[in-house]
């Protein structure tokens, strides 16, 4: 929500956030905004994670979602490993399957076996049912598995709720959508085709209910040698083309408030001011060319460093974002987002 010029606000520092946290200590902030404030620094490797995903790879989604929606009808479940509940939550045991149009009770790959109950839309996740887009209400934990049943859109069943097992007991035979992480990143239990269901393009900026006139942000890479600074511009000797600032390069800035040219601010419609997320419009953002898929804007209207784009071109990537499992990540990081802005002053 907008407030008013009039709202009081408060600058979000992290010396703030200490002097908050410390009973009895005040910063000089409380009478007037900090007129240089330390910026929110979030890496590259840290988006958020296990809880933005679609229902099916993107790059399959996009190629049909001209001619029909994807599901009319959709139901997500999960294990959360914790067999306490499993009475109470209705839990019911549960094949989940890489393909579960073709998968088997049998089959000794690409199926996670565990005990799922049903989650509830509104209040455990949101769905956008015209482009696959699922939303978690709390990321996933590391061992817990989500799975769906939906109906596509030409009629066909992706999942069965009827089945039964070999003790004739009813079971869920369902379409896995999250296996734990361990059995995702291992490619001996058949899971990969997985990895491209999870959204690896949103942010969280520490802070919610940003006030949006407020923000101010850069992208920049880190030295990848000794002595060099921390770059928010992209150098090329070779191509002048591809020198500019990184927060054009990935497809954040790429029009004015009042003229075509970019401004150098993050086009509002890739924040969530309330949540204090922040989107690319690149599925892959910090290595473009991993997909060709847009969330948002268009590709036609907006370039993200891809090769095959007419804008300038990412010349480092970070692809072990897209490729390897997150406990790989630490000291792997090569792009970080600096923010600063401001939020309404509680009452």
């Amino acid at each position: 929500m907008r407030e008013s010029p009039s709202t009081p606000a408060q600058t979000f520092t992290l010396a703030t956030m200490f002097l908050l946290m410390v009973p009895g200590c005040s910063s000089e902030s409380d009478d007037e905004p900090d007129p240089d404030p330390v910026p929110v620094v979030i890496q590259d490797i840290d988006y958020v994670k296990r809880k933005y995903y679609r229902l099916a790879d993107p790059e399959s989604l996009t190629v049909h979602q001209a001619e029909m929606l994807p599901v009319h009808t959709f139901e997500l479940f999960l294990d959360d490993k914790n067999a306490l509940n499993d009475i109470a939550e209705g839990a019911r045991e549960t094949f989940a399957f890489m393909n579960a149009t073709t998968g088997s009770q049998t089959d000794t790959t690409g199926v996670y076996r565990g005990f799922f109950h049903r989650l509830d839309v509104n209040e455990d996740y949101q769905i956008i049912l015209a482009t696959g887009e699922i939303t978690l209400e709390s990321p996933l934990s590391v061992d817990q598995a989500l799975a769906m049943f939906y109906i596509e859109a030409d009629g066909d069943t992706v999942g069965d709720l009827t089945q039964v097992n070999e003790n004739s007991a009813e079971v869920y035979e369902l379409q896995i959508l999250a296996p734990p992480q361990r059995e995702l990143y291992d490619d001996a239990k058949g899971f990969a085709p997985a990895r491209a269901f999870e959204m690896k393009n949103v942010y969280f900026l520490q802070a919610q209910n940003i006030i949006p006139e407020s923000l101010e942000l850069v992208i920049r890479r880190r030295g990848t040698v000794a002595g060099e600074q921390e770059l928010d511009i992209q150098n090329d000797p070779t191509n002048p083309a591809n020198i500019a600032e990184y927060v054009r390069i990935l497809g954040l800035d790429y029009r004015g408030v009042n003229t075509p040219e970019p401004d150098l601010r993050v086009e509002p419609e890739f924040i969530d001011f309330e949540e204090g997320t922040l989107t690319f419009p690149n599925i892959t953002p910090f290595a473009p060319d991993s997909s060709t898929v847009n969330v948002i804007v268009p590709p036609y209207q907006v370039t993200t460093g891809r090769t095959s784009e007419p804008g300038p071109k990412l010349l480092q990537y970070n692809s072990i974002l897209y490729t390897q499992e997150p406990i790989d990540f630490p000291g792997q990081d090569l792009y970080q987002i600096e923010a600063r802005y401001t939020m309404p002053t509680p009452p």
